[in-house]
């Protein structure tokens, strides 16, 4: 299996910044032979990251960060493939640490979205996996999952958010009109507790399970 031997932690709500500090240093430890590594997360306040496509900019972009800032939202780049995308409670993060596979980065990223998609199909979802430039986890024309990876030294980093407890604002699209998420003006997100409430602790280890035993 693809993640078997990784070691998977929660570390319950995380500032994202000190969450990618500890990133980079799992990272370091796997580049050194140590054990590949998951870490689940939960955002402790809402974040604008900006991949690197992202990072050249365009009015799209000025727009969104404009909208965020607007609410009070902090904005940072983001050392990762993609676009623009929104971290907020009530997302689980999961950060891998990982080697390279040898199959490369797409076998990879279809893995992530994979199980993430067999999560919310035992919790009642029917989820779509998009591969080509609309990549990520989709409910109809709302986006449940995004993948931003990179590689360093051998090493695979980032790694997927899952919505799976936002503020119904949200996923109703009025606390933040106007954002053009991974691409998509005036995105919509989907969230897990749609069909059900679900916790993002118990969320955690249901996919740090999937990571580990399918692939």
């Amino acid at each position: 299996m693809l993640l078997e031997s990784a070691l998977p932690v929660f570390g319950g709500r995380l500032d994202f910044a000190r969450a990618v500090e500890r990133n980079l240093a799992d990272a370091a430890a796997v580049a050194s032979g140590g054990r590949p590594q998951l870490l689940f997360f939960e955002p402790a306040a809402p974040l604008l990251t900006l991949g690197r496509r992202a990072q050249a900019g365009g009015s799209d972009v000025a727009e969104s960060v404009a909208v965020c800032r607007a609410r009070g939202v902090e904005v940072a780049a983001a050392d990762r493939g993609g676009l623009a995308t929104l971290h907020l409670p009530g997302q689980l993060v999961v950060f891998l640490a990982v080697p390279l596979p040898t199959l490369g980065i797409r076998f990879l990223v279809r893995h992530l979205l994979d199980s993430a998609a067999a999560v919310a199909r035992r919790r009642g979802c029917d989820p779509q996996v998009r591969d080509d430039h609309d990549a990520g986890l989709w409910l109809a024309d709302a986006k449940l999952a995004s993948v931003g990876l990179r590689v360093q030294r051998g090493v695979v980093l980032h790694g997927m958010a899952l919505n799976v407890a936002l503020a119904p604002e949200v996923v109703a699209g009025a606390a933040f009109p106007g954002l053009t998420l991974c691409g998509h003006a005036n995105a919509r997100l989907a969230d897990l507790g749609a069909r059900a409430p679900a916790a993002v602790a118990d969320v955690a280890a249901e996919l740090a399970r999937q990571l580990r035993t399918a692939g």
